[in-house]
């Protein structure tokens, strides 16, 4: 039987290990023994180093290692050190490193003039009112091997995780300062601009030419006729989002033109 001991996480301070590197197997199906860490160790470790070794141990985790050195021997070269077990790539890490606790993400922003003021990319993010969200960088792209602009803007930003649904849901078209304008996040295919599901684009949406059968509204299916269902289709007849169709597969780089 497990038992807890509930205890104020602010009386607790954060552990502090002297010395030490930690490497996190988690990705392993099965926990291992000291001597695979050994075995492990001697990929990156000289001798001299090895004997420097006082101490290797779990923890908080039988897949969690903490391997610790006398004080005079200096880590900081080891850090980030790879060493490969069953084919798979794991790194020595400093034991203290604090893992990032906020998300990042690249929104990747279509028809906008390649003179349009940075200062209003700011001022729409600004507007969501997320405490936390930060722009770390505002680039543009270039056609690949090239140097001429494509038209999209880069936007790093870096936000709370509890804060990524909101994030997320900024994903497709928009007007901004009274310019349409299409928002993708770099690394996910972008969801359909009309329904809003995945696995299909906007050219092939089964929504966008449905007729319901009760209020021959076009735009959503019979079985989900509703009163919301109603305005939806008649707020999405009042564009044309096949003009905001995005050809992902087009290759493109960012640009090292970088503003803040």
């Amino acid at each position: 039987m497990s038992r807890a001991i509930s205890t104020n996480k602010e009386e607790i301070p954060r552990w502090n290990f002297k010395n030490s590197l930690k490497l996190n197997l988690k990705k392993l199906e099965k926990p291992v023994n000291h001597q695979v860490i050994f075995e492990l160790l001697d990929q990156v470790l000289s001798q001299f180093q090895k004997n420097q070794i006082t101490s290797i141990y779990n923890f908080a985790s039988n897949k969690f290692w903490i391997i610790e050195f006398n004080s005079t021997l200096k880590l900081n070269h080891l850090f980030e050190c790879p060493v490969k077990l069953n084919d798979q790539e794991f790194k020595l890490e400093d034991a203290n490193k604090v893992k990032d606790p906020r998300k990042y993400c690249t929104f990747r922003i279509h028809f906008l003039p390649t003179n349009f003021n940075t200062q209003l990319l700011h001022n729409f993010f600004n507007v969501l009112k997320i405490n936390g969200l930060k722009i770390e960088e505002i680039s543009e792209e270039t056609y690949k091997d090239s140097t001429i602009k494509n038209g999209v803007k880069r936007v790093k930003i870096s936000f709370p995780k509890d804060a990524d649904p909101i994030i997320q849901s900024l994903s497709g078209p928009t007007v901004m300062y009274g310019l349409k304008c299409v928002f993708n996040i770099a690394g996910q295919k972008p969801k359909c601009y009309f329904c809003n599901d995945d696995g299909h684009n906007i050219a092939k949406c089964p929504l966008k030419h449905s007729i319901c059968g009760k209020c021959q509204q076009k735009g959503h299916l019979t079985q989900k006729c509703s009163l919301a269902e109603k305005l939806k289709s008649l707020e999405r007849n009042k564009i044309d989002y096949s003009d905001l169709f995005i050809n992902e597969s087009e290759e493109t780089e960012p640009s090292t033109n970088i503003e803040y």
